[in-house]
Formats: structure tokens, C-alpha cells, sequence
């Protein structure tokens, strides 16, 4: 199953896509990887893990290494799982070497990892480059911001348009107040977006990415990690 999380940049697709992980870590999963989709992403870091060759860093080696090459840049993650990361290429061009390897990355993670997370670039660009082909669950993040849904209305709308969507689609956004919530219900209405699920700012999370330490295991006390289980559960996507 590829779960891949989109949305405008800043939204917390990156936070959302860490703490599913330690979801996943709490309910003893070992067997499933993560990919840092975003070239400049930090993913790695909000989940403590060792500095490993991107796709990008490791392109030169890939007809040398053949099989090896995929291996090679699979992190261990230090509480179960196993990350991966995109990466970008130090030099003027564009990136159709990177993204063309990147799919051919997760095409062989999906065939050896029943789940595979997939942390995103801001925007439409895996959409587009084919990246996320066949995603089973797309979770769309978006803050309070008109702006921040429509990126997600738009990015639904062309995953669906050029057949990147195979399963089921949600929205998940961060705030979310209270006093907020019935308009943006509304406003996700109006969009042909899905029912909102809420997920709250919480204190010990913001803390950790300020001080740039590995985000805390999970733990029901922790109010996001709570919001992320129940979006888990209830809209049956991790199991």
C-alpha cells in the first residue's frame, strides 16, 4: 500500500508523515518504509535517523551497482521501519535523472514493503512526475488557509485527472479551531474536498522540531499522535 501525503508547503505534511511512523512504531511494525519524497526534506531528522546517500547523491553509481543500488539507501529507522530519501543533485539542470531513479526507488519498495509512506514535495510535482503512481491512500494536508485548500482541491483534482489515485483520498487539517471548524467543513464541501479531520498543534511536538530533535515515540498523551491514530483507525488506512 503507497500512503503518500501532499499539500501546500508548510502545512505539516512532513510532521503528519513522522508521526504516522511512530504509529506505526507503537503498533510493533518493522516491515514498512518511509520516503522523503521533498529534495530538501528533513524527515530524517524528526525521526533520529542515521545519514544515509540520497537517490540524488547516489545516481552516478547506478548502473555499477545494479541491484545493490537500492539497498544502499534504505536507513534503518532506530524504532522499526526504514527510511528512504529523494534528495536533490548538486548541479544546474533539471531533476529528470533524480525523479526518473526515485520511481524506479519506490517502485522497488513497493514490491518489498507491504507499507509505504510517502512524504511528499510541496505542490502538484510528484503528481505530475508520475512519482506517486498508483497511490492507495492520499491524505491531502492544508492549515486554516483558503490558499492551503485549494492547493489540496487542486492536487485531488489532477491526481485524479492523470490516474495517479487508485484508492481513497482525505484531508486532514492542522488547526482547525474550534470557532473555525464549521467553515472549513463548508469550505471543503464546496471544493469537492473531503470531511475534515482535525489534527491539533500540539506543545511537545512544536518543542522538538524548534530544537531539532527526533519527534517523541508515541504516546496517547501527546494530542496530535491521538488525532493521527483515530485519522489511522477510522479511515482504515494503515490497517
Amino acid at each position: 500500500m503507497l500512503i503518500a501525503i501532499a499539500g501546500k508547503g508548510g502545512v505539516g505534511k512532513t510532521t503528519l508523515t513522522a508521526a504516522l511512523t511512530r504509529l506505526l512504531q507503537s503498533w510493533g511494525a518493522k516491515n514498512f518504509c518511509v520516503v522523503d519524497a521533498d529534495p530538501v526534506g528533513v524527515l530524517g531528522r524528526l525521526l533520529g535517523a542515521e545519514n544515509r546517500p540520497s537517490v540524488a547523491q547516489m545516481a552516478d553509481q547506478f548502473e555499477k551497482m545494479g541491484a545493490a543500488f537500492y539497498d544502499g539507501l534504505l536507513v534503518p529507522l532506530p524504532e522499526g521501519g526504514h527510511l528512504l530519501r529523494m534528495g536533490y543533485p548538486r548541479n544546474a539542470g533539471c531533476f529528470c535523472r533524480v525523479n526518473g531513479l526515485t520511481k524506479l526507488v519506490i517502485a522497488y519498495v513497493r514490491d518489498r514493503f507491504p507499507i509505504v509512506l510517502m512524504d511528499n514535495e510541496a505542490g502538484l510535482e510528484h503528481v505530475t512526475r508520475g512519482t506517486s503512481e498508483g497511490v492507495d491512500r492520499l491524505i491531502l494536508v492544508a492549515d486554516e488557509s483558503r490558499a492551503a485548500m485549494e492547493v489540496a482541491r487542486e492536487t485531488l483534482e489532477t491526481a485524479r485527472a492523470v490516474g495517479q489515485l487508485r484508492g481513497q483520498a482525505y484531508l486532514a487539517v492542522r488547526g482547525g479551531s474550534a470557532a473555525k471548524r464549521g467553515a472549513i467543513a463548508c469550505a471543503a464541501e464546496e471544493m469537492g474536498l473531503p470531511n475534515p479531520h482535525w489534527l491539533p498543534n500540539d506543545e511537545r511536538i512544536a518543542e522538538a522540531q524548534m530544537t531539532g530533535e527526533p519527534l517523541p515515540a508515541f504516546s496517547e498523551e501527546i494530542a496530535l499522535y491521538r488525532a493521527v491514530s483515530e485519522l489511522a483507525k477510522t479511515s482504515i488506512l494503515l490497517r
